[in-house]
């Protein structure tokens, strides 16, 4: 019995499969025996129904697309404009090492550096070194040995290069406990012994009639005629007619970011 139904079932759901196909063709046979324009006109009316819904799934094709796009776009122009401000940084670490490297060259120019001048960064000044001393990195320069005079960017005579080890080097300055400098003081280049006292001064005894001015200018012929100290104080001694001359480096240690080392024969640590 229950088979029985089941074959019945089948048989009507497959009539009903076969009889849609069916009757759109004998609708389109009616509508075409009719005149063949009212068939057009029929098949404009039912494209016509279904072309909003055809425009609505295109429109919404294009939104997804569209969007996509933007997104796609916006991470491109992030990705530019990151690009765009490396370059920038790039341009502008490019600018500030050209006009390093040109007012180093004018530097030269004006201080009148030989032309075999090498130039060594400085790795520590006092405190952070010895005192009187400075650390020099001549790792990426050759010919550097003992005994070359140091003079700063401004063409000061700050030392000599007292010790090389590996890339880098120490160097004792003229204002170190003991060391003497002959040097001339001022413009009147009065001939002068010069000692280094430590921590960067200097003292020398002149006649209390030489005229003294705070400020002159200590040179040394022996070091070419470069400054060597400022003059930071006098104290003249009635009794003993001599006036006591403190003096200081010229140029403030731990401003220091790079040296000039020359060649002087005569020249010792």
């Amino acid at each position: 019995m229950a088979m029985m139904n089941y074959e019945r079932d089948s048989k009507r759901s497959l009539g009903r499969r076969m009889s849609i196909p069916l009757l759109i063709v004998l609708l389109i046979i009616a509508l075409y025996s009719m005149g063949p324009g009212l068939l057009h006109l029929s098949l404009r009316a039912i494209l016509s129904g279904v072309s909003p819904a055809l425009k609505g799934a295109h429109i919404l094709a294009d939104g997804r697309s569209g969007f996509l796009a933007f997104l796609t776009s916006k991470e491109s122009l992030m990705e530019e404009n990151a690009s765009l401000r490396r370059q920038a940084t790039d341009l502008t670490l490019m600018r500030a090492e050209n006009e390093r490297l040109r007012a180093r060259l004018a530097t030269f120019e004006g201080a009148g550096f030989p032309a075999a001048s090498l130039v060594a960064s400085v790795i520590a000044t006092p405190p952070h070194s010895v005192y009187d001393t400075l650390l020099i990195d001549v790792s990426k320069i050759g010919n550097v040995r003992q005994g070359m005079l140091v003079l700063s960017l401004d063409g000061a005579a700050l030392g000599t290069l007292a010790e090389v080890f590996g890339g880098t080097a120490k160097v004792l300055l003229f204002s170190s406990s003991g060391v003497q400098t002959p040097s001339s003081l001022g413009a009147r280049t009065t001939a002068i012994d010069l000692v280094g006292r430590g921590g960067g001064s200097f003292r020398a005894t002149v006649p209390s009639r030489t005229r003294v001015d705070v400020g002159d200018s200590i040179t040394s012929a022996v070091l070419g005629g470069r400054i060597v100290a400022l003059v930071e104080a006098v104290t003249t001694d009635v009794s003993q007619l001599s006036s006591t001359i403190d003096a200081r480096i010229p140029v403030p240690l731990h401003t220091l970011n790079s040296v000039i080392l020359v060649h002087v024969p005569t020249l010792r640590p």
